[in-house]
C-alpha cells in the first residue's frame, strides 16, 4: 500500500515541477488578451501589442501592502523608459476597486 502511494507521487511530481517553470530571457511571450484595461488609451491589450518592447507584467492586488509602493516604482520606470518599456499591472480586483485605487494612488500605468 505504501509503495503504491510513493509510485503515485513519483509519477505526479515531475509534471507539477515542469508546469510552473519560470520564463527565461528571450522566451517568446504566449498569446494573451487583456480585455478589462483601465488607465490606458487602449481598452484591450494583446500580446502582439508588446512586440519589440520590454514588457513588465506585474501581478498584484489592491489588498497587497507591498504591491502599492511597487506600483509607484513601476510607474517611474514606465515614464523614464517610455520608448522601450511597457508596464501592465494585472489584478483580479473589480474595475470599481481599481478605480478607487487610482484615486488614492495616481499612477499612469495600465491596470487590467
Amino acid at each position: 500500500m505504501i509503495n503504491r502511494f510513493y509510485l503515485t507521487i513519483l509519477f505526479i511530481l515531475p509534471g507539477e515541477i515542469t508546469y510552473g517553470q519560470s520564463p527565461k530571457i528571450g522566451d517568446k511571450l504566449p498569446y494573451f488578451t487583456l480585455d478589462r484595461v483601465i488607465n490606458s488609451k487602449q481598452n484591450i491589450i494583446k500580446a502582439e501589442d508588446l512586440r519589440g518592447k520590454i514588457a513588465i507584467i506585474e501581478f498584484w492586488g489592491t489588498w497587497c501592502a507591498p504591491c502599492i509602493p511597487a506600483m509607484t516604482h513601476l510607474d517611474v520606470l514606465q515614464k523614464h523608459f517610455s520608448n522601450d518599456l511597457v508596464v501592465i499591472a494585472v489584478s483580479d480586483d473589480s474595475k470599481e476597486r481599481l478605480q478607487k485605487f487610482l484615486t488614492k494612488n495616481p499612477i499612469s500605468i495600465p491596470l487590467a
